[in-house]
Formats: structure tokens, sequence, C-alpha cells
């Protein structure tokens, strides 16, 4: 090779390392943040005495919760008339079925029983706190047979537990000798059914396992494996117990076989609720106290997924493909309200079947082991009692009157108890015009646990604004294109669940249902509680950005299911791509909301003086917050908060527009703190740092609660309520300002992958126990942003995904939790999501953020969005996000595509806009914090509240980084040197 050749070969080489160099440098530094916090594990300190009992406490609440929240969906009596559960004292002995029965090899694996989802919305589990199945059994004196706990076991080897096989419907071949053993240590079996929900990871439409994948049969749907041990073991038990260890609702028709004499929807249990199943098969807590299930559930149990109109437009649908979008082509009929609208217009009796061969469990449904009877005592409008027995006289004058029905529920069976109230309506409908859903919840209630004989009365609220349909098109003729009851009779109903009239004794009971007259339409042009103007934003030739929701410009070409013709609008195929959606997309892709422009810059950057701060200086020279200004500032509207904008610089707006990732930056010249803010609905999540970790294992975390898919079947506010204090108390305890829940979307379908992160597929149920979380968090002092601001019920993260819908089922639907979060919660922060309402990307729509959120329901305070990596352009675009309400960004890197130009008068005016909302947020909470009257809570979390903080990680290697760059740099300087020196025998010569 000559010299020539060696030198080339050289040159190319250094070459190579050197683009290589360059590149690592860019890369480190366009995600700086994250790899700063990969390198530093969090520091948080749990050793402190109250941080210790705050964890314990809240442990005990994880297990009250998981206790209210499971679900007994079957208890069969044998021919005694003895029910399956609780369990005899001679029946404690069981086997345990199913690979999910077992213990995961740890609290983070997905091998074994499920504690958790996958994915930001989960939550990270401590060792040393964590309990799943066969821990439950041992803590309530529950014997195993721990010879096939060997058989899992040895299986569980071969198998793996990370995320990328958690979805894997494997099960272990059972030998008949392993049979026989099982056989003769006790005659009762527990089979365990799981199923995993997870972000960004696809629905699964099909079963998978090890080796193969089965297209006949959806993942919800039991395996061929499954139902063969299940057969062997209902042949072989004589008490066979089955648990659904689901974040989704599985279709359970295998539940309906007689030799299954008892079944439990257990969901995902947290850290440690599944010692409410021990509880549950007993009949009595660890204290020895009795014990009755209570849970009810949160969405509806189809036999057939294909007869659920959403069915076909879900990522897991099998046939067709409409790019990124995505059509809710159901429009108000999924669920409950399709399975009840669907029954009473005769739909199911037309196709030759029944409500009972569709529906296994409705939504709500729910078993005792006591027996309930209720009471109606009263009904009253406004100050009013009403006569029972007789239609109410319902008018326009009573419009934002609330509504009182009082009940008084009794136990009238042998044990302790809980149950829920609930309250449905049916509306007036008319052919043709506004669609309306037969069913639909108003309200509900939970009593305490009520001994054998013990009664409470319990009270439910509502107004006429509740029963209101959205008429965006005026449908029905009266001029009015907003909220509105039609003229006709209203019917509030007392069930058990959506389709069941309560019933004591066998028979329905007295005053079931109500019915309220209304001689003409009653109609709402401003919200009731903000008094501001209610019109169409996202309809017609008015549409915002010039793109009407339903995609009628965009070349939607499926119908929307409508009651007028079931049969011929049911979408029993996935929605084409629209025809026009590239003239949509562009639109969207240039629309920047002229709402703030100006070319007036605001003054920034001026000195006020200490009087001005957020902060003042405390006991011991401590840090305190400003509370005199904290009140004065509690008016967003205020003039002082003039005063205190104008002292920010531009280059600290910059930052807190585009760097607020898992925190908020310190904001020195009006003395704001750098605030942490957590991921996570089911606990603080410490994927947001690297984790308290110890080797492989979590040493020491916060607490881990059940995800909402469990706690939606909860029904109970006050509980919910508790976990919002808990929370807040625990932030208040390890500096955390800030938390990224809870998610309020809805289980569409049971298909979407995120619904463990999500508590119903309704959104009466989901808003009022979101609101009750909320408002505990914001007692303790503790913001929560709410999420995933709107329409993201997918479970992949579908940026720049289109969805389409009618603005009525918006609203009606998607909205209402949301707004119930806002009026009813106190809610001051929200996550926008990372689709497009339409074709608008939600963190860009002026009339979602501004028209709605902030204008009509009266929302003050910060929007985030989703999580950005500050990449592409296209995608979240600042420039056009503030402009439209859209706050920060959830950005922990040191990039940022598509900034805001600090010269640009409007985008620093929209920044400063996005300041006084981020400010606002803090001083509302803590200011709520302040003045709340705490002697009106029955709460053991009870939080003290100062200045909290995080000190930014130490970026200790970005100085490694740079002694690499030194060392290699003058290496390739030393290796040319060497290169190019002239050889000793050519310079002699």
């Amino acid at each position: 090779m000559t010299d020539k050749v060696k030198k080339a070969i050289c040159i190319a080489a250094i070459a190579i390392i050197l683009a290589a160099l360059i590149a690592g440098n860019v890369v480190a530094g366009m995600f700086a943040g994250i790899i700063t916090n990969a390198f530093n594990a969090d520091s948080t300190d749990f050793s402190g005495e109250e941080t210790q009992q705050a964890l314990q406490q809240s442990d005990e609440l994880v297990r009250t919760l998981a206790e209210d929240s499971i679900v007994l969906l079957k208890n069969q009596e044998d021919s005694d008339g003895e029910p399956a559960l609780p369990l005899t004292e001679d029946e404690l002995k069981v086997n345990l079925f199913g690979f999910s029965a077992y213990d995961p090899s740890d609290a983070a694996s997905f091998d074994g029983f499920l504690m958790k989802g996958i994915g930001s919305g989960s939550s990270t589990i401590s060792e040393n706190k964590a309990i799943a199945l066969q821990g439950a059994l041992e803590e309530n004196g529950i014997e195993y047979n721990t010879e096939l706990e060997k058989v899992y076991d040895a299986f569980k080897v071969g198998r793996g537990g990370n995320s990328g096989n958690a979805y894997w419907l494997d099960e272990p071949e059972i030998t008949e000798e392993q049979f026989r053993q099982a056989e003769e240590y006790s005659d009762v079996a527990i089979v365990v059914f799981s199923r995993l929900g997870g972000e960004n990871i696809g629905e699964q439409p099909h079963q998978q396992t090890q080796g193969a994948v089965n297209r006949d049969k959806t993942y919800l749907e039991i395996t061929d494996p499954e139902q063969e041990l299940l057969d062997e073991v209902t042949d072989r038990f004589d008490k066979v117990i089955v648990l659904l260890n689901t974040s989704n609702a599985m279709h359970c028709g295998f539940l309906d076989d007689e030799y299954v004499d008892a079944a439990m929807y257990v969901g995902l249990t947290g850290q440690s609720g599944a010692i409410a199943i021990g509880e549950i098969l007993k009949g009595e807590t660890l204290k020895g106290d009795q014990f009755s299930p209570s849970g009810k559930l949160s969405d509806l149990y189809s036999y057939d997924p294909s007869n659920d109109p959403a069915f076909n437009n879900t990522e897991s649908a099998s046939s067709g493909n409409s790019g990124t979008n995505i059509q809710y082509s159901e429009g108000l009929y999924y669920g409950y309200r399709w399975y009840e609208t669907a029954d009473a217009d005769g739909y199911f009796e037309a196709k030759g079947t029944s409500y009972e061969d569709q529906v296994q469990f409705p939504f709500g449904f729910g078993l005792s082991y006591t027996t309930f009877e209720w009471e109606v005592m009263s009904i009253a409008v406004g100050e009013e009692e009403a006569s029972l027995g007789s239609a109410i006289d319902l008018t326009d004058a009573d419009k934002n009157t609330t509504i009182t029905l009082k009940v008084v529920v009794t136990n009238t069976g042998s044990v302790y108890g809980k149950d829920v109230v609930q309250l449905y309506y049916t509306p007036e409908y008319i052919s043709g015009e506004i669609e309306k859903a037969e069913v639909n919840l108003l309200d509900f209630d939970k009593t305490i646990s009520l001994e054998p004989g013990q009664s409470e009365e319990l009270t439910l609220t509502f107004t006429a604004y509740d029963m209101a349909s959205f008429d965006a098109t005026d449908a029905n003729n009266n001029g009015a294109s907003t909220y509105e009851l039609d003229a006709g009779t209203y019917t509030i109903s007392l069930r058990t669940d959506s389709h069941t009239l309560k019933a004591n004794d066998g028979e329905t009971m007295e005053n079931a249902t109500i019915d309220f007259a209304i001689a003409e339409d009653i109609t709402f042009p401003d919200d009731p509680v903000t008094g501001e103007t209610v019109e169409p934003l996202f309809t017609g030739d008015d549409a915002y950005a010039g793109v009407p929701i339903d995609g009628s410009t965009a070349g939607v070409t499926q119908e929307y299911l409508s009651r007028a013709d079931f049969e011929g609008t049911f979408p029993d195929e996935r929605a084409a791509l629209p025809t026009n959606a590239a003239e949509a997309n562009r639109i969207a892709a240039n629309w920047y909301d002229p709402s703030y422009d100006t070319d007036t810059a605001p003054t920034q950057g001026v000195d006020n003086g200490a009087d001005t701060l957020l902060l003042t200086t405390g006991e011991g020279e401590s840090l305190a917050y400003n509370d005199e200004l904290f009140a004065t500032l509690s008016d967003y509207d205020a003039p002082e908060w003039e005063t205190l904008l104008n002292q920010i610089t531009v280059s600290e707006l910059m930052d807190l527009v585009h760097f607020s990732g898992f925190f908020t930056p310190a904001i020195e010249s009006v003395g704001k703190v750098r605030q942490a803010d957590f991921d996570g609905p089911a606990g603080f999540n410490t994927n947001t740092l690297s984790g308290a970790w110890e080797g492989t294992e979590v040493k020491e975390t916060w607490t881990a609660y059940p995800c909402e898919c469990l706690l939606g079947c909860s029904w109970n506010k006050d509980l919910l309520l508790q976990m919002g204090l808990s929370m807040g108390n625990e932030a208040s305890l390890t500096e955390i300002n800030g938390w990224y829940a809870p998610g309020i979307n809805l289980h569409r379908t049971n298909y979407t992958s995120r619904n463990y992160e999500y508590y119903s597929e309704d959104p009466i149920l989901s808003g009022n126990l979101a609101a009750n979380v909320i408002h505990g968090a914001k007692i303790n002092g503790l913001y929560c942003y709410m999420k995933h601001f709107v329409v993201s019920e997918s479970g992949p993260n579908g940026r720049d995904w289109n969805t389409w819908l009618p603005e009525q089922v918006l609203r009606e639907i998607y909205l209402k939790p949301f707004e119930i979060a806002v009026k009813e919660g106190g809610s001051n922060a929200v996550m926008s999501s990372f689709n497009n309402l339409g074709s608008i990307w939600t963190g860009s729509n002026h009339a979602l953020l501004v028209d709605i959120l902030r204008g009509e329901w009266g929302f003050r305070g910060t929007v985030i969005t989703d999580w950005s990596d500050g990449g592409n352009p296209g995608a979240m675009n600042p420039r056009q996000g503030v402009r439209a309400g859209n706050d920060i960004w959830l950005n922990p890197n040191t990039r940022i595509n598509g900034a805001l130009n600090a010269s640009d008068a409007t985008d620093v005016a929209c920044a400063r806009n996005s300041a006084h909302n981020v400010l606002y947020t803090l001083v509302d909470t803590i200011h709520y914090y302040n003045t709340f009257d705490r002697d009106s809570l029955d709460t053991i979390f009870n939080a003290n509240v100062g200045v909290k903080t995080r000190e930014e990680p130490f970026a200790w290697w970005i100085i490694l980084l740079v002694l690499i760059d030194v060392i290699v740099v003058a290496g390739m300087a030393v290796w040319l040197f060497f290169l190019f020196k002239p050889k000793k025998k050519a310079q002699e010569a």
C-alpha cells in the first residue's frame, strides 16, 4: 500500500471521527435536559419521619380505594342457596391458575399479576410496598398451592417480563399429575386473566403469544389456551373464581359458564390495592371487620365488540386504513348510551336479538354481599318542594335553579356494606331533530359503610342545564343554536345500573322515576355559571379557521350514526380517508390566530423593587410566599398584575414558554422559583427523573395508586377527594408543585390502550371524580394539569391526527368532564393534546383554549402542551400555540423549533400573557391553600405548604463531554502531525 493510499485512509478515518464527534455534540446539545435527568438519580429524601408517616397513610388509602373499587361480577348460589363468596373457613386454601396469578419478577415487570400500566401514566412501585395477589392472599390468611407456583415460576423464566412482551397471552401446560396434586390440595380454584394497556405502543387488535399471532380473535377475547384451562379447572374443582386483572374491559362470555361460581373485576391495583381481593374473598378486612364489595363498573361489558358502533373506527379495527384521520362516526351512541338507546328503539329486536344477548354487564353494575332498600324522601326545585307522584313543571325561569333529590338508603342485609345511588335521565326525543341518547347519567352518590339496619340520606343535585343537548345546527328549527331542552317530558330515574330501575324486595321502588313537564323549549344562550355567551364555534360556515370539525368541508364520507336511522347509518366499516383532507390540513398548517396581533411590544424588564416579588423572607431568613401580594393577585384582573408582569425580562418570557418540561423555570425578576411538575395519574411518576433506584430496584418512592380504570369503579367522590389531598400532602413534603393529572379522556371503546389512565366511558362519572381529585390536591397546595384536552381517546400519541366529530358530541361528551373539573373542581391547569380537533391542533385552537375554556367556562390558569421534544417545527408550533392560548411547552430539552421571536411584538405580548397564566396558577393554588376552611374537612392529609423548589440537576456530563472533545481533537491533531511529518530518511536526503 502506498503512502498516498495510507494517508487517504487516515484522513477519511479522521473525517468520520470528527463528523461523529460533531454530530454527537449537536445531539447532546438538543437533548441536554433529558440526558442530565438520566444521569442524575432523583435525590428526593424520603427518610424523614413526617414523610414516612405520609407515605404510610397514603398506602392505607391505596387499599381503601381498591376496597371501594373492585367489582363483584358474579356470585352464584349452590344447590343449598349459599353464595360462592365469601369463602368459608374450610375453603381458605386455594389453587391459583393463570400466568398472571403469580407475582411478577419485580415491581417494574409485567410477567405476572398486573399492578400498573405501561407509559408515563403509570407509576413507579417501590419494592418494599409492592403487594400482588400472592402477598394479598398471605396477608389475609389464605393459603395457596406452592407446587403449582413452581410450574408457573419455571414458565416465567423463558418468557421474560419487560413491557415489550407484556401483551403475550401465554399459558404453561398443566400436566395430569399437576392437576391431580392440585385437586388433592383444595377444591377451590382461582383463575386469573390479565390484559394490559399502555401509552404509545398501539392498540392490540389480535392475540399474540411468544411464537404466534391469532388473528381470528381480538386481544380482549379469551384465548383458546385460556378457555381450555378454564374448562379443565371447572371440570375438576368444586368452586371456581375468576379474577379479571385487566386495564380494559374484556368480552367475558366465558363467565356465563354455570361452573364458574364467582368473578371479580380487580383492575390494576397499584402498590398494595390487591389486599382488597383477599378481603373480598374472605368477607372481612385485615382488622377482622365485616366487608362487602361495593365497586360498580365504569364501563359497559358487551359480548361482541363488533356490535359497538365505535369499534370499527379505532386503531384496533382490522380492516381499512384512514391514515392520520379518525372519525367518531358513532356520534353520541357508544357504550351504554348506544345499547340502551338501541334497545329502547327496538333495534336489537328487529335484528332477532335482544339487549340481554348483547350486554353481559351494564354500565354501573356491581354485586354486594348485602342488600339495600332506597326511599325517595323529597324532591325540590330550588327552595320549593315538589309533589311526588305527578309530573313537575319546569320552565325557562327554573333553568338555573338547583333541583335536589333526597334518597334514604337502608342496609337490609346481614353484613356491613356500601351502596351507590345512580340517577339517570331520559330526554324528550323527536325523530330527525336533535340527537339524544335514551339513558344518560345525571348524578350519583355513595353511602358510608352501613351496618345491617343502618340508613343514610344521600343528596343528589342537578339543573336543567345538566339535561340539555347542544343543538349546533338548529335541528329543531326553533331559531336557537346552543344548549337546550325540547318541550316535552324529561324523566329522571333511580337505577342500580344503566339498565335496571331500583327494586325493593323484587318490586320496582316507589318513585323510581319522576317526570318533568316542559311546556316550551328551554334554551341557554349564556353559560349558567359564568354568564358568557354560548354559540357554535366549530360548525358550518362560521367554524373556527374555516374547517368544521365534523369534516363536512374535508370530505368525510361516512355518515354519523343517527337515532332516526340506526340501521342505515351504523358504521359497520372503518371510515375512509376524507377526500379533501389535504386542503383542510393546508389551512391548519398555515393558521395563525389573529386575536392577539399587535405592533406594539409590551414593556419588559422594569425594576419595581422588592415589594412586587412573589417571595419574601420568613422566619429564620427562610423564603416564604408573599401572602399579601398573593391575596391581591388572586384576582386575575387585578391592576397589580401589570406591575408584576412588567418586571419580567423578554429572555425570561422566552425560556418560560419554550422550556417547561417537568418544571417551570425560575423567574428571578419576580421572585418565582423553579417549580417541579411530575407526571402520572396513578401517582408521581419517577420516569420524570431517573428515579430513586438502588441497583434494579426502587428503594423508595412516592405512592403508586390503583390506576384510574379501577378508581372509576369506586363511584366515590369523597374518596377521590382524599386521594387529591394525599397527593398534595406528599407533594408538600417532597418539593413538588404540579402534577400532570388526572387523565379525564374517556373509554370511547374498550380497545383503547390508554384506558388505564382514564376513569370511565361516561363524562359525568369521569368529570366528578376528577373534580374531587383536583380539588383535594389544590386544598393542599398542589395544582393539577388535567389532561389531555381534548378528544385524545387514542392509545398512540397522535401528533397531527385529524379527529372528526360533530360539535354536539364534542360538547356533550368529550368536553363535559373537563367542564365539570373547571366549574366544580377549581381546575387551574390543563394539558392540551397531541391530536387535532378537526384539522387544527388543540394547542393552537383559540376557539377551544380561549373561547370555550377561558371564556364560556371561566377557567384561569396555565395550558401546557403534551410532551414536546422541541423538534418538528410543523407540529405543536409555539408561534401558533401562544396565539391561541397554549402557554408553555412540555419540553425538557434545550432546543425548540418554531421558536418565538424575541423581536416580534406579538410573540412577546403572547409570551407575557402566558407568564400571567402560569404565575396565576401558582398564586391561585397557594392563596386557596391559605384561605380554605380546613375545619370543614374530615381528613388525615393536612399539608404544611411552603416555598417548594428543586435545584436544577448538575450537568456534570457536559464537563466530561468537553474533556472527551479536547482529548479526541488533540489526538487527531497529533495523528495528523505524524501523518504528514517528513520521514527521517527523506529529511537526511
